[in-house]
């Protein structure tokens, strides 16, 4: 895979900001049109390229499709994919942000 993201959550190598992500475990990914098919096999290959990247499949990456709207999770352990069986919309946010939080607090487990 190759292109460039608009964003990463990672660990950086030093306090100094530069081009080297040490470890990405997030990938987020707009679902085009409400596509949420096409926006998974998008994100479960940037998944796939963090794992890669980590070059520690112990490592868990987890990741989110979104229209903006409706949300959903899964995450990637070794070579087992698993993903929520339903959407989150923003309608409730309580739950839209407690998924967020959820995921960005196992990140943080596995860089301590």
């Amino acid at each position: 895979m190759c292109g460039e993201p608009d964003y990463f959550v990672s660990v950086w190598r030093d306090e100094v900001i530069d081009k080297w992500i040490q470890t990405p475990l997030l990938a987020v990914v707009e679902a085009k049109k409400q596509d949420f098919e096409g926006g998974w096999g998008q994100c479960l290959a940037a998944m796939l390229a963090c794992q890669k990247t980590n070059q520690d499949e112990n490592l868990t990456v987890y990741g989110i499709v979104s229209t903006g709207m409706f949300w959903e999770f899964g995450k990637l352990t070794q070579n087992i994919f698993t993903k929520q069986a339903f959407s989150y919309s923003i309608a409730e946010p309580q739950k839209v942000l407690g998924n967020l939080d959820y995921v960005f607090g196992e990140c943080e487990k596995q860089i301590q």
